[in-house]
């Protein structure tokens, strides 16, 4: 994906500051026997740790690290990384949790209508922040229930999925868009500028829940050392699964609806 591929050029980068060389010219003293490309992982992985990178950031920019140079036809064995790579421990530094229905109601009632329609999209349907962020008018098919399109380009699995929102979030909806509702190729979410719409993106989405997380008093942490807040936009998926499992749906659909690769089997 395009998120992945920009955070292995940044790995990649990070990997040549690290050295002060362009990556390039480091695979090439790599096959001039230059340098040691096990002690190379390894040492990235040192400087990784030493930065203050976590387990899971150090194990994927040593993935894309070691993939740049399988690429570049540098010889790894299979058996030599898993002897001579030292990678720390995986564990878990995000603490989060599914949200009240009260909190989720105290949430809205800080929001404006723009945030009335993320929140209980996102509430309802399971779908992911920037799955919501990618939507175009035409993939809403308003009715009761309004039935989604989810776009297999916008998923984490590749994979396209009709989900539904409560006919809450369908009023605010149908509020929200107004005389929108008939330009099919515009995105739901948009800034609006002289030279013309422009699609509000899945971090200016997140950021502006959050905003109104804090407003309710719930920005806070159930760890101190959490990397995430107790309450965050993707925690509305939680809340999702936890109420519809809890109202009975089997939990292959629910699954399905949210794009979990189980559910879509």
């Amino acid at each position: 994906s395009e998120k992945t591929a920009a955070t292995y050029l940044g790995a990649l980068k990070l990997w040549g500051r690290s050295l002060k060389a362009e990556p390039e010219v480091l695979v090439q003293k790599i096959k001039a026997g230059e340098m040691e490309p096990y002690d190379v992982l390894n040492n990235f992985i040192r400087f990784l740790v030493k930065s203050g990178k976590s387990p899971k950031t150090t194990w994927t920019y040593y993935g894309a690290l070691k993939d740049f140079l399988i690429s570049e036809d540098v010889p790894l064995d299979a058996m030599k990384l898993k002897s001579k790579i030292t990678l720390p421990a995986r564990y878990e530094i995000s603490t989060d949790r599914a949200p009240t229905q009260e909190e989720v109601k105290k949430i809205m009632l800080h929001s404006a209508l723009q945030g009335k329609v993320v929140i209980s999209m996102l509430a309802s349907s399971g779908m992911r922040i920037g799955e919501l962020a990618s939507l175009r008018i035409g993939d809403i098919e308003l009715g009761n229930p309004t039935k989604i399109r989810v776009k297999a380009r916008a998923t984490k699995t590749k994979k396209g999925r009709i989900v539904f929102i409560s006919n809450e979030a369908s009023e605010y909806l149908k509020e929200y868009l107004g005389a929108r509702t008939g330009r099919k190729e515009e995105n739901i979410f948009i800034n609006t500028r002289k030279e013309g719409p422009e699609p509000v993106g899945k971090d200016a989405l997140y950021q502006a829940i959050m905003r109104k997380v804090d407003k309710a008093g719930l920005k806070e942490k159930m760890d101190f050392e959490s990397a995430r807040y107790a309450i965050h936009p993707h925690s509305l998926r939680k809340y999702f699964f936890t109420n519809a499992l809890a109202s009975g749906i089997d939990r292959g659909i629910v699954e399905g609806w949210m794009g979990h690769k189980f559910g879509l089997d």
